[in-house]
């Protein structure tokens, strides 16, 4: 069930993936699965009194953004790594859809990060996929229009955008602001 709920988080990209050595690593470890710059770790859960999976979340690393800033060095990239998260996949079955399942994990999700002192979580959702980018800004992220940069105030700062592929981020800073002009900020931390 974990092979076809990642397929289904997997549908709306371009290509073909191979899901099993996702689903394989899913089920082994506790669901963390090694990626450069520290784990991933996959979210599934279910309706209640069932034991099938009937949805599945995966935050990681943001590995390309984090190894798009190279120039920074390890202990800076590491720094990124520890205060972000992207969530990669998100699926609920068909079957499980408008009962809460993608929220539960959601939450699930933003308490570990929260456990984890993670500052930021983003997601790309595509573009035109109008029904979920309403179920991301009504989780309380904000959503940067197609192309446009977002700031993240962290340390170090770092400027990150959708790929320009007609994607949008998502942004949930765990705490601080969020406060919108040319370029979409994201404050993180303890206003002063």
């Amino acid at each position: 069930m974990i092979a076809e709920l990642a397929s289904i988080a997997l549908a709306a990209g371009e290509g073909e993936y191979d899901v099993s050595p996702f689903a394989a690593a899913a089920c082994t470890s506790s669901g963390r699965i090694p990626v450069p710059h520290n784990m991933g770790r996959v979210l599934v859960g279910g309706l209640p009194g069932s034991v099938e999976p009937a949805g599945l979340l995966y935050p990681m690393p943001p590995v390309r953004l984090i190894t798009a800033h190279h120039d920074l060095g390890p202990a800076a990239q590491a720094r990124l790594a520890a205060d972000l998260r992207e969530i990669e996949l998100v699926a609920v079955a068909a079957s499980a859809r408008r009962t809460g399942v993608g929220s539960a994990l959601l939450d699930a999700a933003h308490a570990l990060a929260a456990d984890d002192h993670v500052r930021v979580l983003l997601a790309k959702v595509a573009a035109q996929d109008f029904p979920v980018l309403r179920w991301w800004r009504h989780r309380g992220y904000t959503l940067a229009r197609p192309g446009q940069d977002v700031r993240l105030h962290l340390q170090p700062p770092v400027t990150c955008h959708d790929g320009h592929d007609s994607y949008r981020l998502a942004v949930h800073p765990l705490t601080g602001t969020v406060t919108e002009d040319r370029l979409l900020h994201v404050r993180s931390g303890r206003q002063v």
